[in-house]
């Protein structure tokens, strides 16, 4: 069992602190964000409207 967690594993959380411009995000979170965003171009905005 691991103490710790996965970087490179996606969690959709910080994958929306990423859309929301924060800084507890990963580099795949990031990615993961982008390609969302790229068959989904509202996401971001979405993202943005509900908080």
């Amino acid at each position: 069992m691991s103490d710790g967690f996965d970087t490179g594993v996606v969690h959709p959380a910080r994958r929306y602190n990423y859309w929301l411009g924060g800084k507890d995000n990963f580099a795949a979170d990031r990615e993961s964000g982008d390609l969302l965003a790229r068959s989904y171009p509202a996401a971001w905005a979405v993202a943005r409207k509900t908080t």
